[in-house]
């Protein structure tokens, strides 16, 4: 009898390729060049304290008259967002649009995001003499859990209101604005931060530190008035800026 030889021969089916994200180009315009942009804790709407936040954009540059916002956010394991445009033809400036951390069905019912710890701002410019994107980092806190110390994403940037110098229920969120309210002499070393609360009151006392590079040897720690920078006087040791200040805002070191 004849013998028979059988050869299995298993297929295999080429890998999937895959398309690598490309990272999209941001803060590639000078600083003077980009626009000033807070965010802020929202309260007093029809949302619970916390759930909500404010982007408002101050003012617009290289003749840019739209914008598309991305809010991306960690909320406990989650990466949450929030999306959408905003018109600077029709909003006169600054202009101010208020997030919800969560989502609400068409009958009213409302799912809020939990434990929000902060994430990332993006905003893509258009309209204007060319198109550009800038971006930045924000910190969500709240009072009761830092005991009067917050802190920026990035940890370079610290605000200590003492223990009791917010109520529990107040949240902070320390941001980078990307851009600059008014020009200034001299060179950005640090910044800009900016600090905002729930709380319409400022903190009866407020300690600024920002964490500098070794080469800084010199340096001013500047805030923003709301018409103007004000000088702070402040202490450099072990390349950390340290100072007192009288109200929570946008913060820069100059040279």
């Amino acid at each position: 009898a004849g013998i028979g030889i059988f050869l299995f021969i298993k297929l295999l089916a080429p890998a999937p390729k895959t398309k690598s994200k490309i990272a999209e180009a941001v803060n590639t315009v000078p600083i003077k060049d980009r626009p000033y942009v807070t965010l802020a804790p929202a309260s007093g709407g029809k949302h619970p304290l916390g759930t909500e936040v404010a982007i408002t954009v101050h003012n617009t540059t290289l003749q840019a008259t739209k914008a598309e916002y991305e809010l991306e956010y960690q909320a406990g394991s989650l990466l949450q967002g929030a999306f959408g445009t905003m018109n600077f033809a029709d909003d006169r400036l600054p202009t101010t649009k208020v997030l919800l951390l969560g989502t609400c069905s068409a009958g009213g019912k409302c799912d809020y995001n939990k434990e929000v710890t902060g994430g990332t701002l993006l905003l893509r410019l258009s309209g204007g003499a060319q198109k550009f994107a800038v971006k930045g980092e924000w910190s969500y806190q709240q009072m009761a859990a830092r005991d009067g110390k917050f802190s920026s994403r990035d940890s370079k940037f610290r605000i200590d209101v003492g223990p009791k110098g917010l109520p529990a229920s107040a949240y902070m969120i320390i941001m980078q604005p990307m851009g600059l309210p008014k020009a200034i002499d001299g060179t950005v070393v640090a910044g800009p931060y900016h600090a905002a609360t729930s709380e319409t009151k400022s903190p009866p006392s407020i300690t600024v530190s920002i964490r500098l590079t070794d080469t800084v040897t010199t340096a001013q720690l500047l805030g923003w008035t709301g018409s103007s920078w004000k000088k702070y006087p402040s202490t450099l040791a072990d390349s950390t800026l340290t100072a007192t200040v009288d109200r929570l805002t946008t913060f820069i070191v100059t040279d």
